[in-house]
């Protein structure tokens, strides 16, 4: 009987090694996968709200304040009026768009009662398309095409730890 145990501790230990091994792996592979934007979110078709696409090369070579969001997410709502503040200290410096999934006019109306001057664009297909799961997601791209912060959850883009990390952004 003891000989049994002791294939069998071997085998968890190595079963433990094996997924040890995975899980560092696969955040490794998950770094690469996160830098390299076209593997995230070049298959993501854009439209504009007038229906016609836009093309990820209109935003080469750009930083990108890239806002995943929804009308009946309230905390989405929440966060657009400090999206506008940054946008407006930024300027041309850095590309702001918000994407949704929802109707061009439920978006037009939202962005138009709200007087906010960023882009909003269609999603064409689902925010898991983008790895999104949870909504607000914000991805800042800097202008090598690299994600250099990705923020889940509503946030007060105008504070001092946002305004930090808008800050990688600048080349």
């Amino acid at each position: 009987m003891k000989r049994s145990f002791v294939p069998f501790g071997l085998l968890l230990s190595s079963l433990f090694a094996l997924l040890l091994s995975t899980c560092t792996a696969g955040k490794a592979g998950q770094g690469q996968r996160e830098q390299a934007v076209p593997d995230r979110l070049a298959r993501l078709e854009l439209l504009d709200l007038n229906g016609a696409k836009v093309p990820w090369e209109k935003f080469a070579g750009r930083s990108l304040f890239l806002n995943f969001w929804a009308t009946w997410c309230a905390p989405c709502v929440a966060e657009m009026g400090t999206i506008e503040q940054l946008h407006r200290e930024y300027g041309d410096a850095v590309t702001f768009v918000a994407l949704s999934n929802e109707a061009p006019e439920k978006i037009r109306a939202f962005q138009e009662g709200r007087s906010l001057s960023f882009s909003f664009l269609q999603l064409q297909g689902e925010y898991i398309d983008a790895f999104v799961v949870k909504l607000p997601t914000t991805l800042l791209i800097g202008p090598d095409g690299h994600i250099v912060a990705e923020e889940e959850g509503s946030r007060n883009w105008s504070s001092p730890e946002m305004r930090q990390l808008m800050e990688q952004l600048q080349p």
